[in-house]
């Protein structure tokens, strides 16, 4: 085996640490479609402004 060729086996091995295969992760990826994502991140937002508001509004008083 020749030097480049150790050389080019070891970045493929190393590429594929960086991209691992993606069906043994199916069981973390959303079960969502992407429009509920949508509402449940701006659902979200929401809680966080209306939270922040009220910590705001108490500091007033």
């Amino acid at each position: 085996m020749t030097k480049t060729l150790r050389y080019f086996l070891n970045g493929i091995g190393s590429i594929m640490d960086i991209c691992p295969d993606t069906n043994r992760y199916s069981h973390i990826a959303p079960k969502l479609s992407a429009n509920d994502r949508m509402r449940k991140a701006w659902e979200c937002t929401g809680q966080q402004i209306k939270c922040a508001a009220k910590q705001f509004s108490d500091e007033q008083k």
